[in-house]
Protein backbone atom coordinates (compact mmCIF):
# COMPACT_ATOMS: atom_id res chain seq x y z
CA UNK A 1 0.00 0.00 0.00
CA UNK A 2 1.33 3.38 -0.68
CA UNK A 3 0.02 6.62 0.49
CA UNK A 4 -0.37 10.10 -1.42
CA UNK A 5 2.92 11.25 0.61
CA UNK A 6 6.21 9.09 1.36
CA UNK A 7 6.40 10.13 4.85
CA UNK A 8 2.34 9.44 6.06
CA UNK A 9 0.56 6.10 5.66
CA UNK A 10 -3.25 6.44 6.93
CA UNK A 11 -2.04 9.24 9.25
CA UNK A 12 0.41 7.93 10.84
CA UNK A 13 4.12 8.93 10.50
CA UNK A 14 6.77 7.23 8.73
CA UNK A 15 10.14 7.36 9.22
CA UNK A 16 12.78 7.72 6.65
CA UNK A 17 14.72 4.85 5.42
CA UNK A 18 18.04 4.61 6.54
CA UNK A 19 20.26 3.07 3.48
CA UNK A 20 22.45 1.89 6.95
CA UNK A 21 19.66 -0.50 7.91
CA UNK A 22 18.11 -3.62 5.77
CA UNK A 23 14.52 -4.07 5.82
CA UNK A 24 12.98 -7.48 5.20
CA UNK A 25 10.76 -7.32 1.99
CA UNK A 26 6.74 -7.96 1.95
CA UNK A 27 6.11 -9.57 -1.86
CA UNK A 28 2.68 -10.08 -0.62
CA UNK A 29 0.26 -9.88 2.76
CA UNK A 30 -3.22 -11.70 3.19
CA UNK A 31 -5.10 -11.32 5.72
CA UNK A 32 -8.99 -12.75 6.23
CA UNK A 33 -10.72 -11.66 9.10
CA UNK A 34 -14.25 -13.27 9.69
CA UNK A 35 -16.92 -12.73 12.66
CA UNK A 36 -18.56 -15.56 13.69
CA UNK A 37 -19.75 -14.84 17.10
CA UNK A 38 -19.88 -13.02 20.03
CA UNK A 39 -16.56 -14.90 20.93
CA UNK A 40 -14.97 -16.45 18.39
CA UNK A 41 -13.12 -15.21 15.01
CA UNK A 42 -11.58 -16.59 12.06
CA UNK A 43 -8.43 -15.05 11.78
CA UNK A 44 -5.77 -16.20 9.06
CA UNK A 45 -2.66 -14.42 7.55
CA UNK A 46 -1.02 -15.47 4.48
CA UNK A 47 2.29 -13.44 3.26
CA UNK A 48 5.23 -14.12 1.38
CA UNK A 49 8.38 -12.43 3.23
CA UNK A 50 12.19 -12.15 2.73
CA UNK A 51 13.54 -11.24 6.00
CA UNK A 52 17.09 -10.76 4.32
CA UNK A 53 18.14 -13.13 7.20
CA UNK A 54 20.61 -14.53 4.68
CA UNK A 55 23.07 -16.71 7.29
CA UNK A 56 19.62 -18.39 9.28
CA UNK A 57 18.23 -21.42 7.51
CA UNK A 58 14.98 -21.33 5.96
CA UNK A 59 13.47 -23.58 7.66
CA UNK A 60 14.44 -22.51 11.33
CA UNK A 61 12.86 -18.76 10.46
CA UNK A 62 9.74 -21.37 9.10
CA UNK A 63 9.63 -23.22 12.11
CA UNK A 64 9.91 -20.44 14.43
CA UNK A 65 7.26 -18.37 12.57
CA UNK A 66 4.73 -21.42 13.03
CA UNK A 67 5.54 -21.58 16.62
CA UNK A 68 5.77 -17.74 17.43
CA UNK A 69 2.34 -17.03 15.48
CA UNK A 70 0.60 -19.20 18.38
CA UNK A 71 1.95 -17.21 20.73
CA UNK A 72 0.86 -14.31 19.20
CA UNK A 73 -2.07 -14.83 19.16
CA UNK A 74 -2.70 -16.08 22.55
CA UNK A 75 -1.64 -12.37 23.35
CA UNK A 76 -3.91 -10.77 21.44
CA UNK A 77 -6.78 -12.46 22.94
CA UNK A 78 -5.30 -12.05 26.59
CA UNK A 79 -5.26 -8.29 24.99
CA UNK A 80 -8.78 -8.22 23.70
CA UNK A 81 -10.27 -9.43 27.21
CA UNK A 82 -8.94 -7.05 29.03
CA UNK A 83 -9.53 -4.50 26.53
CA UNK A 84 -11.41 -1.54 28.17
CA UNK A 85 -9.71 1.46 29.92
CA UNK A 86 -5.97 0.26 28.00
CA UNK A 87 -3.80 3.04 26.17
CA UNK A 88 -5.11 0.39 23.29
CA UNK A 89 -8.65 1.70 23.57
CA UNK A 90 -8.16 4.98 24.02
CA UNK A 91 -6.16 4.79 20.29
CA UNK A 92 -8.78 2.86 18.86
CA UNK A 93 -10.79 6.44 19.06
CA UNK A 94 -8.31 8.38 17.93
CA UNK A 95 -6.13 6.86 14.94
CA UNK A 96 -8.18 6.53 11.65
CA UNK A 97 -6.63 3.02 10.93
CA UNK A 98 -8.60 1.87 13.74
CA UNK A 99 -11.83 3.81 13.04
CA UNK A 100 -11.59 2.52 9.10
CA UNK A 101 -11.37 -1.24 10.93
CA UNK A 102 -14.28 -0.44 13.12
CA UNK A 103 -16.68 0.90 9.95
CA UNK A 104 -15.22 -2.73 7.47
CA UNK A 105 -16.26 -4.66 10.67
CA UNK A 106 -19.85 -3.11 10.88
CA UNK A 107 -20.46 -3.55 7.49
CA UNK A 108 -19.28 -7.47 7.38
CA UNK A 109 -21.49 -8.41 10.58
CA UNK A 110 -24.80 -6.20 9.24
Amino acid sequence: MHSEKNDIWYGQPVEPNDPDVVRMEVNSCFAFIKYIGPNKTLFKIINNVDPKFDYIPAWLINYALSKGIGLWLQRITDYSENFEGTEFERRSYINPVYRLIKKRLKIESA
